[in-house]
């Protein structure tokens, strides 16, 4: 059967790994009568683009592309100040280059390419539909509220699979939104779903999303203001 959230693949660099494995949690789409004016979209719609370019290690054996990750994340922590010279680690990614080079890898171009293609990532994860600015549409998905006034909130995001920001890294911007609501709206259950509707608009926010083991910062590409908002219910 087909999905109300969109597929959502192609979120994040290796965070966007995670969302495959997450799809079988996605709902049944069904086409409830619409409010009129209403637009009823899917996550799809939320991306301006139909798929992403090819990693530049994608054609590498998957050992040889596993090294040169382990590599560019060891340079990190050393760039950061987390380790040193003489820390073992730091002596691993030394062998691990020299592996490499000895057969024949182009180490330093492949991680240069490596990184301008996640700089190319990261401006897609960011880019928004320019059409959908001021258009009144309908959108189900995952309310994770922002603040709690009892069990009442006025403000969350919406994200299009359960558990997201919570137990798994956050999606991209542009499949976020946040949703400022136009009466308060009790939450009973962040593990169910919800339908949003109003006027959506190309503004992006960064919010402090509080968990149990402390606060994340996410970034929404989105934001619908004077929001309704219902239980996602599937027709008999």
């Amino acid at each position: 059967s087909s999905t109300a959230m969109g597929r959502s693949e192609g979120s994040g660099t290796v965070k966007r790994l995670l969302i495959p494995l997450l799809l079988g949690l996605l709902l049944p789409l069904f086409h409830p009568l619409q409010a009129e004016g209403a637009r009823e979209i899917t996550w799809d719609d939320l991306m301006p683009f139909e798929e992403f370019p090819a990693s530049p290690l994608d054609h590498l054996t998957p050992e040889i592309a596993i090294q040169l990750h382990g590599l560019m994340g060891i340079r990190a922590q050393k760039e950061a100040g987390r380790i040193s010279d003489v820390s073992p680690l730091y002596e691993r990614g030394v062998e691990i280059e020299y592996d490499l080079k000895s057969r024949g890898v182009e180490v330093e171009e492949l991680i240069a390419r490596y990184k301008d293609w996640e700089a190319e990532i990261g401006k897609l994860d960011r880019s928004v539909v320019t059409d959908l600015d001021a258009q009144e549409v309908r959108l189900p998905g995952y309310a994770l509220p922002l603040e709690f006034t009892g069990t009442e909130v006025r403000e969350f995001l919406l994200v299009p699979y359960v558990g997201a920001c919570i137990h798994v890294p956050p999606p991209p911007p542009n499949q976020m939104v946040l949703v400022q609501l136009a009466e308060p709206y009790a939450i009973e259950d962040v593990f169910a779903p919800v339908w949003i509707e109003g006027r959506l608009r190309l503004e992006e926010n960064e919010k402090s999303l509080y968990l149990t083991d402390g606060a994340s910062s996410v970034l929404s590409g989105y934001t619908m203001e004077e929001a309704t908002v219902e239980p996602y219910e599937v027709e008999n």
